[in-house]
């Protein structure tokens, strides 16, 4: 395994045992067995580490899974990826799962319609996943899926 992944690892791990504003490189690199020097050749931030591993998981996810933006489809990612949204709230980097539905392209590029379009989708999933973990990630895709279908159909 490359350093990236020993680095990434190892700051999901510290996270679980202290607040993120108080883990410093040097507690990384020593968690992930790396100099200083090798995590700065990986990453410029340990936000860059989260942003890193979220994009990760969730290609990794769509190449099983597909393309698929659903309620269902994301948050059966979330399920699959618990430890992850766990660590990004932990951190207050939340806001990186709506910049990832976002930042497909500069939302200022975009057509009006198609940019509000994505910024809606953006941020209305990071609101689901922000109820859904704030109730403890206890609901399924399905039950989500299900109470948003009924709130459609309202």
């Amino acid at each position: 395994m490359s350093a990236s992944h020993y680095i990434q690892e190892a700051l999901l791990q510290l996270i679980q045992q202290k607040e993120y504003e108080k883990i410093t490189i040097t507690d990384i690199a020593k968690r992930a067995g790396v100099t200083r020097i090798s995590f700065y050749r990986n990453f410029d931030s340990k936000d860059a580490i989260l942003e890193l591993a979220l994009k990760s998981a969730f290609q990794a996810y769509q190449a099983e899974h597909g393309t698929d933006l659903s309620f269902p489809a994301l948050f059966a990612f979330f399920q699959q990826n618990k430890s992850l949204i766990d660590c990004l709230y932990k951190s207050e980097k939340e806001i990186f799962i709506a910049q990832l539905l976002t930042d497909k392209q500069s939302l200022s590029t975009l057509p009006t319609e198609v940019a509000y379009s994505y910024a809606f989708v953006g941020y209305s999933i990071l609101g689901a996943c922000t109820a859904w973990y704030q109730r403890g990630m206890v609901d399924t895709a399905e039950e989500i899926t299900r109470i948003m279908d009924q709130q459609k159909s309202s």
